[in-house]
């Protein structure tokens, strides 16, 4: 079975829920597969410090992503069964070793990313932010962003634009954990951090001292 065409057609099929689409009458070798077994598998990293996009915490709000792909399963009668891994660069191994039927939860397409993975065109739209807190100055361009201790998390599209931003490696930590910005900026472990515009403004709401820069990457 061809895996790549696997993923990209099942996330496509997802993307079309997601963006009021409709779904083709053509169905992929594989897809009846799925619908015999029953069950999505969705393969994903867990952040319960950010559940917006998928939380898996009992009697919360799913989560943009998990609301989409509730929407598709609901559609083929078939029932959604979440299965977290432990990294964000842990994913894509764990869906070419056949673990799940598709990435779900924020996971941004990159360059990198394509060359293993097939992605659907997107269906919620981000963009890379740089953002430190009081009292230390807001980083406004690239020039300013090399000079800080920059914190990105291992495996992310993040540590992908803060290389492509020539950010010097001894200025980069890599193992701040999943929500774990806020706490290291506070504690002076980073200067600056690298993160999606809207975590990064969820995350400003409950800490008016963060404060947002330049963007990072397309």
């Amino acid at each position: 079975m061809d895996m790549r065409r696997r993923v990209a057609v099942l996330i496509a099929a997802v993307a079309l829920v997601g963006t009021g689409g409709t779904l083709s009458s053509a169905r992929p070798a594989d897809l009846p597969e799925v619908i015999q077994r029953g069950t999505l598998r969705v393969l994903v990293m867990p952040d319960t410090r950010r559940p917006e996009f998928f939380s898996l915490a009992p009697g919360s709000p799913p989560g943009f992503d998990q609301e989409v792909l509730h929407g598709f399963a609901g559609l083929h009668h078939l029932t959604l069964k979440p299965v977290p891994v432990t990294s964000w660069d842990a994913l894509i191994p764990a869906l070419v070793e056949g673990k799940g039927d598709l990435i779900g939860g924020r996971f941004t397409a990159t360059d990198s990313r394509r060359k293993l993975v097939d992605f659907t065109t997107e269906v919620f739209p981000t963009r890379l932010v740089v953002f430190t807190r009081k009292p230390h100055p807001p980083v406004h361009t690239l020039e300013q962003l090399r000079k800080e201790k920059v914190g990105t998390i291992k495996g992310t599209n993040m540590v992908e634009a803060v290389a492509a931003a020539e950010v010097p490696a001894a200025n980069v930590d890599d193992g701040i954990p999943p929500g774990g910005f806020d706490e290291a900026l506070r504690a002076g472990r980073i200067t600056a951090a690298v993160w999606g515009v809207e975590s990064a403004i969820a995350s400003q709401r409950q800490d008016p001292e963060l404060q947002l820069g330049t963007f990072v990457g397309p």
